[in-house]
């Protein structure tokens, strides 16, 4: 992918870069990109399925109530918001 590829994905996903890490980034995700095409190339006629690497039984942590993040934090760095809440474009 080119650098400004990587660049424009980078702010999609509100990424913030600076030059000499964007090339870096961009030189890791090519590397990514190489390693997952080796992957397509093996044979796996044959092989089945499978959604969990262990199928026998999941292990699930138990929940516990913790602090958050600060409110005002998080609403800070959000695109759009009504000061409660983020705002999203409707889909529907």
């Amino acid at each position: 992918m080119e650098l400004q590829e990587i660049a424009a994905l980078a702010d999609l996903a509100r990424l913030r870069f600076s030059p000499e890490e964007l090339q870096t980034f961009a030189d890791e995700f090519a590397h990514t990109l190489e390693f997952v095409d080796q992957l397509s190339a093996l044979d796996t006629q044959g092989v089945a399925f499978m959604k969990e690497v262990d199928e026998s039984a999941q292990c699930l942590r138990a929940d516990v109530v913790r602090p958050s993040m600060d409110h005002d934090e998080v609403l800070s760095v959000a695109p759009q918001t009504d000061g409660a809440g983020f705002l999203i474009p409707k889909v529907l």
